[in-house]
């Protein structure tokens, strides 16, 4: 709960100075937000590591394999990285650019799961 309060007041504090600083300094006020965005994510971070191990623990108990949940890993660590930089550059007012990363990053997200894919596709021809 500490952790999410922190990253609301970083990113609240970050949007109000930015505000009163992009009318006569814009480019001041993207590397605030890119400060900020590194802040914050620097916060979430500290969660992972807990988030890991519980994700292992599981596919232990499970006994599915631990590629399965990396793909699931690496997918979501996707996302999360190209959702940032499509909003740091949306901010910057590239919108072209954001749609890029966005597609950028759905396509490595499916391109690491092709793998779980393939397990997918063997279970269903060993059904037929």
């Amino acid at each position: 709960m500490g952790l999410i309060l922190k990253a609301v007041a970083i990113a609240l504090s970050g949007a109000v100075l930015g505000l009163v600083i992009k009318k006569h300094m814009p480019d001041t006020a993207l590397l605030l937000s890119l400060a900020v965005c590194c802040a914050v994510t620097g916060l979430a971070l500290e969660l992972i590591s807990d988030i890991v191990e519980f994700v292992k623990e599981l596919f232990e108990l499970t006994e599915l394999k631990s590629a399965e949940g990396g793909v699931v890993l690496k997918t979501v660590g996707i996302a999360i990285a190209a959702k940032l930089g499509s909003s740091i550059c949306s901010e910057a007012g590239q919108a072209a650019a954001a749609v890029s990363v966005e597609l950028a990053g759905a396509a490595a997200a499916v391109y690491v799961a092709l793998p779980l894919m393939r397990t997918v596709i063997d279970m269903v021809r060993e059904l037929l």
